[in-house]
């Protein structure tokens, strides 16, 4: 089974409903869908933020959807892996986002495929093996 690892740009598609769960089920038929502590942070953060301007159900909504994903954790292992590549790519003049970073590196590490619409973001990592899917082409 492939594992799918969504970034915050498509959980945020979906919240929104710019992509939908039969989008993903289309273009993954046998897929299992996950997400990094990562993502969690950057959408929770997102939620409490609702939260506190009085948005209080959407909010919630999003920090239970959250709850329904499998997640990755950001372990010691990993990060020594992250500033391996961040050191490499340093060197090499490219810089990259730490928590794009982060996520590619539980990616990388976990075998897991992800899943994005800023694919820029993520394109120096492929030579790290990680595969890259670009969401903007799910139909």
């Amino acid at each position: 089974m492939t594992l799918i690892c969504l970034d915050s740009s498509v959980l945020i598609a979906l919240e929104k409903g710019k992509i939908t769960p039969e989008h993903l089920r289309k273009k993954f038929p046998d897929a299992h869908f996950v997400t990094t502590a990562i993502t969690v942070f950057e959408q929770a953060y997102g939620a409490y933020i609702l939260i506190k301007r009085g948005y209080k159900k959407k909010g919630e909504k999003i920090l239970e959807g959250l709850k329904e994903f499998k997640t990755y954790p950001l372990t010691a292992e990993t990060a020594f892996l992250a500033a391996k590549i961040s050191a490499e790519l340093h060197t090499k003049g490219v810089t990259i986002e730490p928590k794009d970073l982060f996520i590619a590196t539980i990616c990388i590490q976990n075998k897991l495929e992800l899943l994005t619409l800023n694919v820029k973001h993520f394109q120096p990592l492929i030579k790290y093996n990680l595969t890259i899917h670009n969401a903007q082409k799910l139909d």
